[in-house]
């Protein structure tokens, strides 16, 4: 070998050196990189998983952060219409939960091209005319949070949609969408934020014009996302589309009829009770399962169900389109119906009944509404309530004007018997606040605040009123006036209501009134004594568009006794000195 040779060779082996300890330096800057990324990694996540992987071959790993909701709730089902059907709708949201609720109205136009909305609120009574778009951050104010928190309503509702309501076009609301099965980049479920002027929130979604896969690729038509405080549950009232008319239901001159049987997919038993809905005809199942709609012709989609049971939904029904039969027996058709058992969902029910108090003086409350999932009833005069509820352990919540929530997480029912569950309730003592060009101790109720800004204080009315402490003889009378004035700046109406014990000695001249704008009037209660001697309990209850509660404790005695307090009386005589058989005067 000449000495070319040689020296070619250990130039060669010189340069593999090189790139030896290229490859080592390479090797270890990204191994320096890699734990850099990995202790910036290990401060978001906290955890392991395990990997398998094999020599000499490549594996991807990909990681993906996702953040607790614990502030939102989840809501989606289906949203039709039954005519004449008028009750409230509602449900309890829980934050981080997702929750299915159908919802039913008397009127959710879908003819004339018209897209109904859907709108809900934890307020039952919205002004309609001066609903707006609001800034997120008022919803970040609401639920307490960091407008710069990842999971804030500022991060969330970063588009815009625009709705119809009646009428009048409302557009650039703060927006976003929510998930669609298989197709992330879906538009067909968005939810804004509006706002009235008496402060409510009010979230706004479009109900889809058929029926569609949700997140969970169950069928509906909306799905909605709710704001709820931490550690709470909210009720949420919802509504259609107040100004929107629709015909009075199915025209008379129906052409075809659908009928059926809906049983139980696992048992093969009728289903009784379970809603059936074709268009805007919606009926119940009997007895034996069997149901029967009068329809005109033509093609739709027919949906079923029951609690305990998955949404049936079938599309493309079709009932003669063409209209063209004129024999009767062609126009019938039999569609029966197999309901799937939900496991998360029992079938099985028991009843919840109980009596609800005022914690301070044990009378009963009227009109507590009772939540227990996603069920309400509400007391009557006696404080009564009764609710048929799915068997299992359950949250309840108590809820009443002027009362501090009751809640309770252990409430259990048992399937088949009925549970007596007895509460009370606390009265919230309004905030007292004084504020310049208004008197102190003045009603005062809180409006939710605005961001970055103090919150707004808006007084309702004032009483003199104060308190009903009376010692009356067996037989006596007494009379006692008293003025409301309104801060309102429309008409007020009012009702007055007694309840408990006290109730049967207090008569007031008017039992309703209405308040003029920025207005006063005036009042007058008799106490009639005409009782056995003892002590009598209750509450004063003004309600309506202002509201207060007055305590009420009336002590009757016997005419020839007198209680000890009644003894004991400070007086200043007439005259220091007072000779035998003189007047005593004072």
């Amino acid at each position: 070998m000449n000495k070319h040779a040689r020296f070619r060779i250990v130039e060669r082996d010189r340069e593999l050196e090189r790139r030896k300890k290229q490859l080592y330096i390479l090797v270890g800057i990204m191994g320096a990189s890699l734990a850099v990324a990995l202790i910036i990694l290990i401060r978001i996540f906290i955890g392991y998983t395990v990997l398998e992987s094999r020599a000499g071959t490549v594996t991807q790993l990909q990681l993906e952060l996702r953040y607790s909701t614990s502030v939102w709730a989840g809501i989606y089902g289906l949203a039709f219409r039954v005519p004449g059907y008028t009750e409230q709708q509602s449900a309890v949201a829980i934050g981080g939960t997702v929750f299915l609720q159908h919802l039913v109205f008397d009127c959710l136009k879908t003819t004339d091209g018209n897209i109904p909305e859907l709108y809900a609120s934890t307020s039952r009574n919205i002004d309609w005319d001066s609903l707006q778009p609001v800034t997120p951050d008022v919803v970040d104010s609401y639920l307490e949070i960091d407008p710069s928190e990842i999971t804030s309503a500022s991060n969330t509702f970063t588009e815009t949609m625009s709705i119809l309501l009646g009428s009048r076009n409302i557009s650039n609301i703060a927006a976003t969408h929510t998930k669609k099965f298989g197709v992330p980049d879906s538009t067909d479920f968005d939810i804004g934020i509006l706002r009235d002027s008496l402060g409510n929130l009010v979230f706004v979604t479009h109900v889809t014009p058929t029926y569609t896969k949700g997140f969970n690729n169950q069928t509906i038509n909306y799905q909605m996302l709710l704001p709820v405080k931490v550690g709470t549950e909210q009720v949420y009232y919802f509504f259609s589309d107040p100004y929107d008319e629709c015909t009075s239901g199915l025209e008379p001159l129906y052409n075809s009829t659908i009928f059926g049987r809906v049983t139980d997919n696992s048992t093969g038993l009728p289903v009784e009770n379970a809603t059936v809905n074709v268009h805007t005809a919606t009926v119940l199942t009997n007895s034996t399962g069997d149901y029967y709609i009068l329809i005109f012709n033509g093609t739709y989609t027919v949906v079923a169900f029951k609690p305990g049971y998955y949404t049936f939904v079938a599309t493309n029904v079709t009932l003669l389109p063409d209209n063209s039969s004129t024999n009767e027996s062609e126009n019938l058709l039999e569609f029966n119906i197999s309901l799937i058992p939900n496991p998360g969902n029992p079938t099985g029910l028991g009843n919840l009944t109980g009596t609800v108090t005022d914690s301070d003086f044990g009378i009963p409350l009227y009109n507590v509404t009772v939540y227990v999932n996603g069920r309400i009833a509400t007391t009557n005069i006696t404080g009564q309530y009764l609710m048929e509820v799915p068997a299992g352990n359950h949250s309840l919540i108590g809820m009443k004007e002027n009362y501090k929530t009751y809640y309770t997480p252990n409430v259990t029912v048992l399937m088949g018997n009925t549970t007596e569950f007895n509460f009370s309730m606390k009265y919230a003592e309004p905030e007292i606040t004084e504020t310049p060009g208004y008197p102190l101790n003045t009603f005062v109720s809180n409006i939710l605040k605005e961001a970055v800004q103090r919150p707004q204080i808006i007084l309702t009315h004032k009483m003199d009123l104060k308190e009903i402490y009376e010692t009356m003889k067996v037989g006596s009378y007494v009379q006692r006036s008293f003025n409301i004035t309104s801060y309102r700046q429309a008409d007020s109406k009012i009702e007055f209501e007694v309840l408990g014990s006290a109730a049967q000695l207090i008569k007031i001249d008017k039992q309703k009134a209405i308040i003029p704008a920025r207005g006063a009037e005036n009042f007058t209660l008799t106490i009639l004594a005409n009782v056995p001697p003892g002590i009598y309990t209750g509450a004063f209850i003004i309600k309506g568009d202002l509201e207060d509660r007055i305590p009420i404790k009336i002590v009757v005695y016997e005419k020839e006794r007198l209680p000890i307090e009644a003894l004991l009386l400070q007086v200043v005589p007439v005259k220091r000195i007072i000779s035998p058989g003189e007047m005593f005067e004072y």
